[in-house]
């Protein structure tokens, strides 16, 4: 019942600048809206978190993620699986889905720190989450900036009323990286 990922891309496409392992920053705007490639807050939502990501970009067009999202009680989020393909010239789009294994009556202690006590409505039901995003690399810093929207689904299937858009950088992991930016 719940949203299809399309299949991987071939393998016999050129390797993109884009695969790999990247520590990636992301700014979370709950209820905000992703509308001709800029995300937009939503008046009177949230403040929006910033938050750590792993996202791996594999040969032939696979995605995996993990996140530190501060949203999400521990265990409730399962890492992401989806897909990548290439745009144009270091441009991509990236889906990836994710289970949320249980019900949350409310976010995170962690959350009521940064978010007034009216935010602290949004909860999070069993189901799915899915990321959509447009990827921007820059080959000159071999880095990459995104705008996405984040949609959650119960587990019928259906639309969950929690939504948002986000914006994140990526920095490669090397054999030099340091874990935090």
């Amino acid at each position: 019942a719940f949203p299809v990922l399309a299949p991987a891309q071939s393998t016999s496409s050129p390797a993109q600048p884009i695969e790999g392992t990247w520590l990636v920053t992301v700014t979370l705007y709950p209820l905000g809206t992703l509308n001709d490639g800029v995300c937009t807050p939503a008046e009177g939502a949230p403040p929006s978190s910033q938050f750590s990501s792993f996202l791996s970009f594999a040969e032939g067009g696979t995605l995996t993620d993990t996140t530190m999202n501060p949203a999400f009680l521990p265990g409730q989020r399962s890492p992401g699986h989806g897909f990548w393909t290439a745009l144009g010239p270091n441009t991509y789009q990236a889906v990836s889905e994710s289970f949320v294994r249980f019900d949350s009556s409310k976010p995170p202690y962690v959350l009521s720190i940064y978010v007034p006590l009216a935010a602290l409505r949004a909860t999070f039901k069993a189901g799915a989450q899915k990321i959509t995003q447009t990827i921007t690399y820059d080959s000159v810093d071999d880095r990459w900036t995104s705008v996405a929207s984040v949609k959650f689904f119960k587990q019928d299937g259906t639309s969950a009323p929690q939504h948002g858009c986000a914006t994140a950088q990526g920095r490669r992991v090397t054999d030099d990286y340091a874990a935090m930016p």
